[in-house]
């Protein structure tokens, strides 16, 4: 795919969750990628980390670390300035929570 994301598929800290994007779409011009989300939809807040993109960026790529709650599917949704939005989803074990579990009931 145009999507590349790098992550474990098994993080043994769910505190510090390594993870990369690399996107094969132009940060200038018309459409060009403007934003970039990670996305973990079990963690208590969902939206992990956005990043806006510019022609200054050289290239739609991001890396950092996040934290997870627990075992999920973690995705990065590139976002063009069309509004067009391209996606790609990986699952992700994690063994040690990072962070609290949402309340359950």
């Amino acid at each position: 795919g145009r999507i590349k994301m790098t992550l474990p598929a098994i993080a043994e800290d769910g505190g510090n969750v390594a993870i990369s994007v690399d996107a094969d779409f132009p940060v200038a011009g018309a459409p060009r990628a403007s934003h970039i989300y990670i996305v973990s939809d079990k963690n208590r807040r969902p939206m992990l980390a956005k990043f806006s993109l510019s022609e200054n960026s050289g290239r739609a790529s991001v890396a950092t670390s996040v934290r997870l709650a627990t075992s999920t599917d973690v995705r990065a949704i590139v976002e063009m300035s069309d509004g067009t939005l391209y996606a790609v989803s990986k699952p992700v074990r994690v063994t040690i929570s990072g962070c609290d579990l949402p309340p359950s009931g």
